[in-house]
């Protein structure tokens, strides 16, 4: 439940924006804003083998009107392009992970758990082939103490026709030893508290995988996306007696959000 508290501020935060910023046409250069509210079915937490519902905020993007805005798939990061060529751009990137407790699953009393966190870093996306192939990283550190860096890699052949757009393509998520360990290792003070054995980790992939998705724009302002997120255990991460003996390797996310684009007035 505090999963779903923590993501339902979010998306509170965003739509009490002032009532200035109104879906009207600009009349010149502007900013605009894209947000988007999601509900995802999937696992309680990284690792997990039981599975819920969550309300997320999915989609948040500043951009000039003048450049248009970006392609964006829905494991994207909220991000602020700041450099926009066409075929390359970057600039700031944040997100919400969720944390885990023994309330999303008796049998993780006495291991190490962690809180939800907010993360933020850069994110540079490349378009090989325009408006068809796109390529993406987001270097993300947590901002809570030992969340540890994470590096997220995306690829994705987009085909757009009329209000349809089709995405897809492969992902990998690489975190350094914090990471790991926040979320998979276990600690000897743990291993005593759970009866787990403890679990070292050492920086390394956590996961590969692919993500899906179809976008419908019902009007120049509003689009809905479904979406499925699958990834794939690997290495010290699927090794975990965490995973091992009381979640899965292979993590499925299925969502499907609505967004809204408007005129911030500025």
């Amino acid at each position: 439940m505090s999963r779903a508290w923590a993501a339902l501020c979010q998306i509170g935060f965003v739509v009490a924006l002032p009532a200035t910023a109104t879906a009207t046409e600009p009349d010149g250069p502007t900013w605009m804003m894209r947000i988007g509210g999601s509900l995802e079915y999937g696992p309680d937490y990284p690792g997990a083998r039981s599975r819920g519902f969550t309300p997320v905020l999915s989609d948040l993007e500043l951009y000039r009107a003048e450049d248009g805005p970006t392609f964006g798939a829905p494991d994207d990061g909220y991000e602020l392009p700041l450099f926009d060529n066409g075929w390359l751009n970057l600039g700031p990137v944040g997100d919400y992970q969720p944390g885990r407790s023994a309330g999303d699953d008796a049998r993780l009393s006495g291991l190490d758990n962690y809180p939800a966190t907010f993360v933020a870093g850069l994110y540079a996306e490349a378009w090989p082939v325009a408006d068809r192939l796109r390529g993406r990283i987001e270097l993300l550190q947590g901002l809570r103490s030992g969340a540890g860096l994470q590096a997220s890699f995306f690829a994705d052949w987009v085909e757009q026709h009329g209000p349809w757009t089709f995405s897809g393509g492969p992902r990998a998520v690489w975190g350094n030893a914090a990471f790991m360990r926040d979320r998979f290792g276990i600690s000897p003070a743990a291993e005593a508290n759970s009866g787990l054995p403890a679990h070292d980790v050492d920086a390394g992939f956590s996961s590969v995988g692919m993500t899906l998705a179809v976008s419908y724009a019902l009007s120049p302002r509003w689009t809905v996306t479904l979406y499925d997120a699958y990834g794939r255990l690997v290495g010290d991460a699927a090794d975990s007696p965490i995973v091992q003996t009381i979640g899965s390797k292979d993590q499925n996310i299925l969502g499907m959000s609505l967004e809204f684009t408007f005129d911030t007035g500025f």
